[in-house]
């Protein structure tokens, strides 16, 4: 929710219409995803169906962080990753 808040305040301040994460913050994300996904059970045979994956054979379903990771990181926003666009 702070996580949240805070966009929100800069989103107001910056006088923006959209706010959306940049490239750079996006392929680095998707970077980090596909390397920790790999050697899970969801990227095995068992699982490793449409139903978890996209036509590139992406896993979707799945946050690769832990619970407390992700708390950890949604403490702040980081601003430089975000596009805020007027």
């Amino acid at each position: 929710m702070k996580w949240m808040i805070k966009v929100i305040q800069e989103f107001i301040t910056r006088k923006s219409k959209t706010v959306c994460p940049n490239a750079e913050a996006q392929d680095n994300y998707m970077k980090r995803y596909v390397e920790k996904m790999k050697g899970t059970i969801w990227t095995s045979r068992g699982c490793g169906t449409t139903i978890y994956t996209n036509s590139e054979g992406t896993v979707t379903i799945k946050n690769h962080d832990s619970l407390i990771s992700h708390w950890y990181k949604m403490r702040k926003p980081k601003l430089a990753d975000l596009e805020f666009v007027n």
